[in-house]
Parts: C-alpha cells; structure tokens; sequence
C-alpha cells in the first residue's frame, strides 16, 4: 500500500513538472551580442540585437554601468526605447511560439535616471496578444538609475504572439530602458490538481509508513 502511494505521488509530480513551460523570450536580458559600451544606436528595422527586432525610429543598446549610471537587473546590457539621435519613438519587438488560449505571465525590468537633461521620469508601452498598456518607470532622482519590476497576464490568440515594447515621448526628455524581459505559461488547472494530488499522496504515504512503524513496535 505504502509503495503504491509514494509511485502515485511520483507519477503526479513528473506530470506537474512535464506540464512546466520553459521561458519563451530569447534574450530577454539583451545580452547577446553585447559590446556597445559606449551605447550603439541602432536605427528601426535592425536585428544587431539578437533575437529581437527594432521599431520606429529605433532603440540606444547600452551598458548603464559603463556609462556611469550603476548596474541593470540582469546582466551588464539594457536597451533605451527613447533613442536619442531620432525624436520619432522608438521600439523593439520579438514574436514568440505561443499555444492560442494558454495563459502567459510577461514580466520586465523598467528603469530610468536623472542624466544628460532627462528629467528622471518616462513611460514603456506594452503590446502583446491585444493588450495595450501603458506603464511609468519609477521616477529617478539622481544619475543612478532606478528599477521596477512589472508583470502582466495575458491570453494568446494564436501559435504565435508578437510582444513588442514602445516608448513615444521626447527623447532629449525622457528615458525609458528596459531589462530582464520574460514571459512563462501559467500551470494548466490539471497541473494545479495534480500539485494537490501529489501533496495528499505523499501525506498519505507518511502516514501509512508512520502507522506501519507502530505496527512493527
């Protein structure tokens, strides 16, 4: 009995595990290829960033800590939205293997400083799945950078979902640098009741094995 339940307790937790997404964003931290030390403008269109794509006027592939403005979240590489050189917006894209109806929870790093001009504050815009939302980096009162981490749900529509980060304001203004970009499948309900499953089979299997002890004391 005791050996039953500790195999049901196995294959319930093998099932949870196999229904585990692994991270969908392919360099979600930027930091492939790297270098730009300096900060390399990279007009709209440009793929130098791997796996993503560059929108509108473009995007500034930088490595704040090497322009004095302390570490990012993830790694040495962040990307600035509101690229300086054009004043049209900028952006950057990626489209992701997705399965149409799943649940996927996006979350990223935003962050800003007060530096060369900008004021501290700025604003990134989220389109994904047909979600369009506005979020504000936290407001940075001096030249070292500060970070906020937002997430948001949402459903795809397809087998892909293209997710793409825009900021449109002055860029002589406003910084707007993001970070650390993932997005994962939240666990299918099943996964969650066999989570439970696992958890009572393997109460269950403790007690057996405790009352068979005291069968045998």
């Amino acid at each position: 009995m005791q050996n039953r339940l500790r195999l049901l307790a196995l294959l319930a937790g093998l099932s949870l595990a196999g229904a585990a997404q692994s991270e969908l964003v392919f360099n979600g931290s930027f930091e492939f290829p790297g270098g730009c030390e300096g900060g390399c403008v990279l007009p709209g269109g440009s793929t130098a960033i791997t796996g993503w794509t560059t929108l509108l006027s473009g995007v500034e592939y930088i490595n704040p800590l090497v322009l004095g403005t302390g570490p990012v979240p993830d790694g040495l590489m962040a990307v600035d939205l509101a690229n300086h050189i054009y004043p049209e917006g900028g952006g950057i894209e990626q489209t992701l293997s997705t399965v149409a109806g799943q649940t996927y929870t996006l979350s990223f790093s935003l962050g800003n400083a007060r530096f060369e001009g900008r004021d501290g504050t700025g604003t990134v815009r989220v389109q994904v799945a047909g979600l369009d939302q506005l979020f504000e980096t936290p407001a940075a009162p001096t030249i070292t950078a500060v970070w906020a981490t937002a997430t948001v749900d949402f459903v795809a529509q397809s087998e892909s979902t293209t997710l793409r980060f825009l900021n449109e304001q002055n860029p002589l203004l406003h910084y707007a640098v993001i970070d650390a970009v993932s997005v994962v499948s939240e666990p299918p309900v099943w996964a969650l009741t066999l989570a439970g499953l696992a958890g009572v089979l393997g109460w269950a299997s403790r007690r057996v094995g405790a009352a068979g002890r005291k069968l045998a004391g």
